[in-house]
């Protein structure tokens, strides 16, 4: 269906029981696995304010959504793996989305955006509700802390059993929240995999950079 809508590539996440399939029947890619993390003592969180920048605020408005256009055009060259992350994807994605209710924040510092953060609520199996971070972007990797700091903030006052986030390396290393995230982290979910598949003749392995 990709090859006939003229693209040239498609990828995805599998999990660990189909991660081998994709990989070795398919022929996809494999690049390895995310880090998922899990926060349960939500209580104690309040230990890490003193590495937060008291510069930075967040709130749900934004005055002129061209901002995280910008805000987009600056980080992309350090995303890895990910697909344009400006205001019609998040418009898109999480604003219009049929299905699904999600709540965005955006961060900012002397009145311009720095980053934002995306979260959703669930029901895990046994009935407890579950705080996800869904998407996050940030100007640079040590303002992720801030974002987790005020993720936990907004997602404990509607009662939340745990917060969940996946995470790529490639966002938080040498940050702030890289050196202190054993400490207060529990990493206890399942693995999720990154894959894709070139299919089209237009593009080749030698022009991917991953």
């Amino acid at each position: 269906e990709s090859s006939r809508l003229g693209k040239d590539l498609v990828f995805g996440f599998p999990n660990d029981l189909s991660y081998n399939g994709f990989v070795n029947k398919l022929k996809w890619h494999g690049f390895g696995n995310l880090s998922c993390f899990e926060i349960t003592d939500l209580g104690s969180f309040e230990k890490i304010r003193q590495f937060i920048d008291p510069g930075i605020t967040f709130s749900t408005n934004i005055e002129n959504k061209k901002e995280i256009d910008g805000l987009w055009e600056k980080v992309k060259d350090r995303v890895i793996v990910g697909v344009p992350r400006g205001s019609e994807f998040l418009d898109w994605r999480f604003e219009n989305n049929p299905e699904e209710t999600y709540e965005i924040y955006y961060l900012k510092k002397e009145g311009k955006i720095i980053g934002y953060f995306v979260t959703k609520l669930y029901n895990d199996p046994e009935g407890h509700l579950i705080g996800h971070i869904i998407d996050f972007l940030t100007l640079k990797n040590d303002y992720f802390l801030e974002i987790l700091y005020y993720a936990v903030s907004v997602l404990k006052k509607v009662n939340v059993e745990r917060i969940t986030f996946w995470i790529n390396k490639g966002m938080i290393e040498g940050s702030e929240f890289d050196k202190i995230k054993d400490t207060i982290l529990q990493k206890e979910m399942p693995r999720t995999f990154f894959g894709m598949k070139i299919v089209s003749d237009r593009l080749t392995e030698d022009q991917i950079e991953l």
